[in-house]
């Protein structure tokens, strides 16, 4: 599709006038295309011409939607999904005009804890309310369970995100999911090894995650669920911001595994967090685990590069976490 076919397209779903086109913001999924729109308006509109965009940009704006609503940290406003009809779909967004983040991160820090706090405030105030005689409250209600409404993406490649009681049980569930894909996606006798060598890990993994868990009450937080530097930063005006989630409701370290892996997050930014929800005891041990996740979801992405990466943080976690 042209860029012209494009701008028609996105005019007539739209109900826009005109639509100019400024400049490309182009990531590692998906094509980012900033318009101007009547009159002094400005969308980020995010393209992907593949079978599946449509499934990716609805977690993405479930997600979207659903931090928004905490009012804890600031998220772009999604607009609309679009059809592509040649293939794939466009999501049309508010444009924020983003720096990379500097003197926010304590500002970020501060927010993200207060987001993973938001679900168990939401519960507690609930509890007060039914000791009330008399209280009613329109606000949202906590969510209970680990998971999400939706299928969300990590990238392009869906997450497992059914619902559970038990924080142990899902996060497993994620990880069999994607070691799953692992073996799928495997066709060379070398690729094939590799996968049996991380069938084999994953079951001595697998064995060690209640000792990993051990004495810790997870409550379900809202989390982005892909969260690092490239996901986020600041606004010229102002304030920190955070974008391409791929939320569920999981253990508030989830979060961090991420950051931690890649620069990009600096001490300011940890340090407001920590004194928010200060770290548990495993907390190093667990960030392996959680690191897990996203590295294997690279290896579902880009294969090769990640294989070793993958084997060598499974023996990791294997020789360091106690029986």
């Amino acid at each position: 599709m042209e860029d012209k076919e494009l701008v028609d397209l996105l005019e007539n779903r739209l109900d826009l006038n005109s639509m100019t086109f400024i400049e490309n913001r182009n990531g590692y999924i998906n094509e980012g295309k900033v318009f101007q729109t009547d009159g002094e308006n400005r969308i980020f509109v995010k393209v992907n011409r593949k079978p599946g965009a449509r499934l990716m940009f609805e977690g993405e704006v479930a997600s979207l939607k659903a931090l928004k609503q905490t009012n804890e940290v600031r998220v772009p406003d999604p607009i609309k999904i679009v059809d592509i009809p040649t293939g794939g779909a466009v999501l049309a967004m508010e444009f924020l005009d983003i720096v990379e983040l500097s003197s926010q991160q304590a500002v970020l820090g501060e927010k993200l804890a207060r987001l993973h706090l938001h679900n168990d405030g939401l519960r507690r105030r609930a509890k007060k309310a039914e000791c009330t005689i008399g209280a009613y409250e329109q606000s949202p209600t906590a969510v209970d369970q680990f998971g999400f409404e939706v299928t969300t993406c990590v990238g392009f490649v869906p997450q497992h995100v059914s619902w559970s009681d038990d924080w142990t049980t899902y996060y497993s569930s994620l990880l069999e999911y994607r070691i799953g894909l692992v073996e799928t996606q495997a066709s060379s006798a070398v690729d094939m090894e590799l996968a049996r060598k991380v069938r084999e890990l994953w079951t001595q993994v697998l064995r060690l995650l209640p000792s990993l868990f051990r004495n810790l009450d997870i409550k379900p937080s809202l989390l982005h669920g892909d969260l690092h530097s490239f996901n986020s930063g600041e606004t010229i005006k102002g304030g920190p911001v955070i974008f391409d989630p791929a939320s569920f409701y999981g253990h508030s370290e989830c979060d961090l595994a991420v950051g931690f892996a890649f620069s990009g997050f600096n001490d300011q930014f940890y340090d407001a967090y920590f004194r928010k929800i200060p770290k548990a005891p495993g907390f190093e041990g667990r960030l392996d685990l959680y690191m897990l996740n996203q590295i294997l979801n690279y290896w579902n992405h880009f294969g090769p590069k990640q294989q070793q990466r993958t084997i060598d943080l499974m023996k990791k976690i294997v020789s360091t976490t106690p029986q």
